[in-house]
């Protein structure tokens, strides 16, 4: 949520950006989570049919690994290295991670706490909000 409220501006300063045009691109964070939120839960199933928890634990890893190094070259990017189509490539890739990794996540929920499987799922979802 930090992202989307904060993506506009960061474009608008260091892309200098009409405002328009920022918000457009920034959107496209926010979308990603339509489909790729379900895909890290995908991923992470996938990994826990073949490996078990170990297996959900390993695809939260890659899917946060990836994020990560995807929010490295992204915080790279200025208007002097970076043309408008190469800044909306690698914010459709960390975004993409990003939400995977939201949606690996929920996958490993179940496991922490199988008692209390709603509090927990409570706790997470939370968090995510508070950013």
């Amino acid at each position: 949520l930090i992202v989307n409220g904060n993506i506009v501006t960061y474009f608008v300063e260091t892309f200098d950006m009409p405002q328009t045009r920022a918000s457009t691109i920034g959107a496209v964070f926010g979308l990603l989570n339509i489909c790729m939120r379900s895909f890290g839960g995908f991923w992470s199933d996938v990994y826990c049919t073949r490996f078990g928890i170990r297996g959900r634990l390993h695809a939260l890893f890659q899917q946060t690994f990836i994020m990560g190094v995807a929010l490295i070259v992204f915080s790279t990017l200025n208007n002097d290295n970076c043309s408008t189509g190469g800044l909306l490539a690698v914010l459709i890739w960390w975004g993409s991670f990003t939400n995977m990794t939201e949606g690996g996540t929920f996958g490993v929920v179940p496991y922490v706490l199988p008692n209390a499987v709603g509090g927990v799922a409570g706790i997470t979802g939370a968090g995510g909000n508070m950013g």
